[in-house]
């Protein structure tokens, strides 16, 4: 006697297939892939604290650190091409003020977060910078676990363009339209 062949194949309990049959092919996508990591920027001139920012935040497994710059004025081109979801800028880099290249970030690039790492006192960067909603900020004495939080946060506010979604993850396959016959 024939078995019925089954449409889903052999899976662990780790693991889910999604198998769709069209004619003979035969399109799956792992279904428990990890999500992208946190692709994030690092803006600091102090090399040293850059590099523990840096160690800090890639071994993280959800994080990924796309760039590190030390002055403002690098900053936009930074975070375009590099597609980072999320900024760690100190508000003074090589001595000048990083405020007007984190407005630029901001308009230009709306869904990209940014998270202020600062030694000024928090009361102080919410006075002189009003009306920088959805920004974090966390001070250079603070836990580095708040640190580690406030990316997450930030970066749970981020969306990948529409183009970006659209597309498949990594490992899966984009299947081509059903159509009736």
């Amino acid at each position: 006697m024939r078995q019925r062949r089954r449409s889903v194949d052999s899976v662990s309990p780790h693991q889910a297939v999604r198998v769709c049959r069209l004619g003979r092919a035969r399109y799956t996508s792992d279904m428990t892939q990890a999500p992208a990591p946190i692709r994030v920027v690092i803006a600091e001139d102090n090399r040293d604290l850059a590099s523990a920012v840096h160690a800090l935040l890639q071994a993280e497994p959800d994080m990924e650190v796309v760039g590190t710059i030390e002055r403002s004025d690098r900053l936009f081109e930074a975070v375009r091409d590099s597609r980072a979801h999320v900024v760690v800028l100190d508000l003074n880099l090589a001595g000048e003020s990083s405020v007007p290249a984190m407005r630029e970030v901001l308009r230009a690039l709306p869904r990209v977060a940014i998270v202020i790492y600062s030694g000024y006192d928090r009361g102080d960067v919410a006075s002189a910078l009003p009306g920088l909603g959805g920004v974090e900020f966390v001070s250079k004495t603070d836990d580095v676990a708040t640190l580690l939080q406030a990316v997450r946060r930030a970066a749970g506010k981020w969306t990948p363009p529409a183009d970006e979604r659209r597309k498949p993850g990594p490992g899966r396959t984009r299947r081509p339209p059903l159509t009736s016959g």
